[in-house]
């Protein structure tokens, strides 16, 4: 048995998609390692598919529009659709504090080049609403296989059936994330509790969901990496230079998987990434103190 050139820990979409650039970048003898039973058995298959635009800092935003790119040319690079639906992506304020938060991000996005990220009127709510050509991606097709990650924050999601709604596989996406259980930070059971508390909050935001029946077979939680600023660790461990993080996407991965692949394939390769800075995004930022600024917008 040859030895590899570069072990992966991980194949979840983040290891796949680094295994993915790097064999497009001419590695060879790549090896990826996952303690489950087979590609994929983690978080990422666990995720929504969500995909947007609408953060509130600079390089978040810069990598999901590299990200698009990547899914809008996916079918022609990988040869698959990555079932990428640009359906739009809504926030809605509901409070003051909420639409500040809106207004804040709604200027570094449009800063960035996401033009299309608008405020519309909510007058029904006395609100608003920030939105922009976001949605949903396919994990069953893409560069990374379909699931595998871990952290300590987990999030769960119902499922309720409706001819009238429609977010994924024919069905309505309920969800909401929950600190988890205390000293259980890998826990991903659903219980019934928080079925009950996520349908009222569905019922009261959503009134034509009251009387669709939710799948308590199909509720399910999944874990969202955090980092403590809520952004990727992308490049080098301090102290360390050979050993690479691709990490704490802090619940952001799936849809910016086909872009930090290929970042850090690049910073493998040739010592820096040069589609993208990523400098926010070194590991090294929390030891120097300079944590990337935490947004409200997860």
């Amino acid at each position: 048995m040859r030895p590899a050139s570069v072990v992966i820990v991980g194949a979840g979409v983040m290891g796949a998609s680094v295994a993915y650039h790097l064999a497009a970048r001419g590695w060879r003898d790549v090896l990826l390692v996952d303690r489950s039973d087979g590609p994929g058995r983690g978080s990422t298959g666990a995720a929504t598919g969500g995909f947007r635009a609408q953060y509130g800092t600079a390089i978040n935003v810069r990598l999901s529009l590299f990200a698009r790119e990547k899914f809008l040319r996916f079918r022609d690079e990988i040869g698959v659709a990555p079932g990428y639906l640009p359906a739009g992506y809504l926030w809605l304020a509901g409070t003051r504090a909420e639409l500040d938060i809106l207004r804040a991000a709604l200027e570094v996005q449009q800063a960035e080049g996401l033009h299309e990220a608008t405020e519309v009127s909510v007058e029904d709510s006395g609100c608003a609403a920030s939105r922009c050509s976001g949605g949903v991606a396919d994990r069953s097709h893409r560069a990374a296989p379909r699931r595998g990650r871990i952290d300590c924050r987990r999030r769960k999601f119902a499922r309720a059936h409706s001819d009238r709604g429609r977010a994924r596989d024919g069905r309505v996406l309920v969800l909401w994330p929950t600190p988890g259980v205390t000293g259980k930070p890998f826990d991903i059971s659903v219980d019934r509790e928080w079925i009950d508390t996520v349908t009222a909050m569905a019922h009261r935001r959503v009134p034509i969901l009251h009387h669709v029946a939710i799948d308590a077979a199909c509720c399910r939680a999944g874990l969202y990496e955090m980092s403590p600023d809520r952004h990727a660790l992308l490049g080098p461990a301090p102290g360390c230079d050979n050993f690479f993080l691709i990490n704490g996407s802090s619940g952001h991965g799936v849809m910016h998987a086909p872009a930090l692949g290929q970042l850090l394939a690049e910073i493998m390769s040739d010592g820096a990434a040069s589609s993208l800075d990523v400098g926010a995004l070194r590991p090294s930022r929390f030891a120097e103190g300079r944590p990337n600024p935490v947004s409200g917008l997860l």
